[in-house]
């Protein structure tokens, strides 16, 4: 006779940290699921939003840092209210990514102006350079030169905006690198559906998403694409 399969041990509330047994505790009765419902992305979400900002150090006297990036999964049958009990414990994390591009929009507004101004100058020192190279004046060239790059830096960084960013649903590689570079602390990966993340790994033209995904694991490493 084949022995019986062990079921897992249910989650208790005394093992969730102090800081979420309540919040937790009550989406689940609430909701009436598992109490892994709720604190398994919860812990997820709070790792998206620490991402690389704290590292933890096993070793006193050694570099080794460990990025407290977490990849979560719920698994369970149809109809077990996975999606609304994911959805609850995300409200927060939505509520911020949505001041976030208000902010960002409002941000942008304001820059609206600055930016055609400071693209007028820069033009204007690009006609007096172009004038300078054709009057053969080197010590004009060189001064409107440094005149350009003065204003070329300072618009660089006056007037490059990225919008804060917290979590992502079905980015591709492209798009996600580029959301990383205004970004650096990391975000979250949110998938309703696991099956359907794993599906367009094999989609015609991102055949490089699973080593991507890979390598991002650690959380720590680099990643260019040319």
């Amino acid at each position: 006779e084949l022995p019986k399969p062990a079921s897992a041990p249910a989650l208790t509330k005394d093992m969730i940290p102090s800081a979420l047994q309540a919040w937790c505790a009550d989406i689940a009765e609430r909701m009436q699921v598992p109490l892994e419902f709720t604190v398994g992305p919860a812990l997820v979400m709070i790792a998206g939003m620490i991402g690389r900002k704290i590292a933890i150090h096993p070793k006193q006297h050694d570099d080794w840092k460990v990025i407290p990036k977490l990849w979560g999964a719920l698994i369970a049958p149809p109809g077990s209210m996975k999606s609304p009990a994911m959805g609850a414990v995300l409200k927060p994390l939505n509520t911020i990514a949505i001041k976030a591009r208000d902010r960002y929009l409002e941000e942008l507004k304001k820059k609206e102006k600055e930016e055609i101004i400071a693209k007028t100058e820069i033009e204007a020192l690009k006609d007096a350079l172009k004038y300078a190279v054709k009057q053969g004046e080197q010590d004009l060239v060189d001064a409107k030169k440094r005149d350009l790059e003065t204003a070329l830096a300072r618009y660089e960084e006056n007037h490059t905006i990225h919008e804060r960013r917290y979590m992502m649903n079905d980015p591709t590689i492209e798009k996600l690198l580029t959301v990383l570079e205004g970004n650096p602390q990391g975000l979250l990966l949110y998938r309703d559906e696991l099956s359907g993340w794993m599906e367009t790994m094999f989609k015609s033209g991102r055949e490089g998403d699973r080593e991507f995904f890979l390598e991002c694991w650690n959380g720590d490493s680099s990643y260019s694409m040319d």
